[in-house]
This record gives structure tokens, C-alpha cells and sequence, in this order.
């Protein structure tokens, strides 16, 4: 079994495809495309849906943004605040990292997961804390090999 984190940002760049960034699209298509049917259970931390909300309105019609969102919510283990709070706290203090990109570093340090993300300061501020995380394009191959393992 692997664990994964898969931040916001790689949802994000599989929904919305944006000139200057298709790489990002076809990664992003890539990973999420190997996980339904494999042994790859995905958690994520309470503040993806909030996450995925406030971008995604920006782009498709609120209603699709629902129905998006609950496909993704229905399809991972989510971690509570509650859970993680203090460790995304003492994250935040070790690595300067932002509120939000603890969440994530926390919830995967808690499900012993790995971390894939497009944002190179949260992939840099996951290292710092320990864990392994994976950049969404720099590190495709790497991931891809990962999840078919």
C-alpha cells in the first residue's frame, strides 16, 4: 500500500488547463489517472475543500465545482484539524512554511504518506520537515515510478 498527499495545486492543474502551463496540465493528468484501481490510498487534509472551492468558481460554473469537488472528497481519506493542528503548528515554526502548506506537510507526516505538489516552496519546506515529497513536473518520472511500484 502507498500513502500519498496530493496538494491542491495538482488538482488544480488537472482541472484547469493554462496557457504557458500545459505541462502541468499532462503531469497532473498523468498521476491522477494511475491512482483509481491501485493500491494507493490518498489523504488529504480538511482545508482541500476549501482550497478547491475558492479556485475553482473562478474558472467553471458553480454547479460543476460541486459536483467536482464531492468526486474528489468521496474519493480520499480526509484528516481533521483536530488531527494535525499541533504538528502543523510546530511545522510552520521549524520551516517558515505557510499555514496552509503545514496542513499538508502534517497530514502526510501523519499518514506516513509522500507529498506531490506544483509548488516548489511547499516541496522545499516538506523536505526541510522530513518528509518526501515530490515537485509535479521536475519529479514526474519519479512519482510515476512510485505509484506503479
Amino acid at each position: 500500500m502507498i500513502n500519498i498527499v496530493i496538494d491542491a495545486s495538482v488538482f488544480i492543474d488537472h482541472l484547469i488547463r493554462i496557457k504557458g502551463l500545459e505541462e502541468r496540465n499532462i503531469a497532473a493528468t498523468r498521476v491522477l489517472n494511475l491512482v483509481p484501481g491501485t493500491h494507493v490510498k490518498i489523504f488529504e487534509p480538511f482545508i482541500l475543500e476549501i482550497e478547491l472551492y475558492g479556485v475553482l468558481v473562478r474558472y467553471i460554473n458553480k454547479d460543476l465545482v460541486k459536483k467536482i469537488v464531492n468526486d474528489i472528497m468521496n474519493n480520499v481519506i480526509v484528516v481533521g484539524e483536530d488531527e494535525i493542528h499541533e504538528e502543523a503548528k510546530t511545522i510552520a515554526f521549524e520551516t517558515g512554511s505557510r499555514a496552509v502548506d503545514s496542513y499538508y506537510i502534517a497530514s502526510a507526516l501523519r499518514s506516513r504518506s509522500f507529498l506531490i505538489s506544483s509548488d516548489k516552496t511547499m516541496i522545499y519546506n516538506a523536505q526541510k520537515a522530513g518528509l518526501k515529497a515530490y515537485h509535479l513536473v521536475e519529479d514526474i518520472d519519479k512519482i510515476i515510478d512510485l505509484l506503479k511500484s
